[in-house]
């Protein structure tokens, strides 16, 4: 059973019926040049349909293109800025030198110390 695209539903004796009514409106002269032209209408459509597919599938190609190139492009200068970057010597400085623990001594008040100041 063949399904067209939108009527899914339709067979043998419902296409006969619609060839039949067909027939009687427009008669047998002019059925030849209508199914013509509603072929070349089919035609002209999926053509028409195949080209806009072929536009968005071209633009879709090109957008993929540029942002793989965007991507390589900073994949070479985050290998170059890598690359030429200075390696920083690995010297120990005090800061970095281990201190020992200090235990935690309480803290007790300085007693004030008696200073004798002379006088000339």
């Amino acid at each position: 059973m063949t399904h067209f695209a939108f009527i899914q539903n339709l067979n043998t004796p419902e296409i006969v019926m619609i060839g039949a009514v067909v027939l009687l409106f427009f008669g047998a002269k002019r059925m030849p040049g209508l199914f013509q032209s509603l072929g070349k209408s089919v035609r002209e459509f999926k053509k028409a349909t195949s080209g806009i597919e072929a536009d968005i599938r071209s633009a879709m190609d090109v957008e993929a293109e540029a942002a793989k190139r965007k991507r390589v492009a900073a994949a070479e200068a985050a290998a170059v800025s890598a690359a030429e970057a200075p390696v920083a010597p690995a010297v120990a400085t005090p800061a970095a030198v281990a201190t020992p623990a200090v235990a935690a001594t309480p803290v007790v008040a300085a007693t004030p110390v008696a200073t004798t100041t002379e006088v000339a």
